[in-house]
């Protein structure tokens, strides 16, 4: 990789610790927009384990593992 090439690489990954720092800050300081992003990965990671099995009784647990884990 040439001089220019590492350059731009750099800039960009400052531009993106900048991007990541500033949404974890709006998160920190923001207890409704980290409960509601917390609920929406719990339940991504459960239909992502749906999509994956297939299998009728796994849907089953599944469900059980999100009732148990919901509040």
């Amino acid at each position: 990789m040439d001089e220019a090439h590492y350059k731009l690489a750099q800039n960009n990954l400052t531009k993106t610790e900048a991007f990541t720092e500033a949404v974890h800050q709006k998160i920190r300081h923001n207890p409704t927009l980290k409960g509601r992003l917390e609920a929406a990965i719990k339940a991504g990671k459960v239909e992502a384990l749906k999509a994956i099995s297939n299998h009728p009784l796994f849907n089953i647990s599944a469900e059980t593992i999100k009732g148990w884990l919901e509040p």
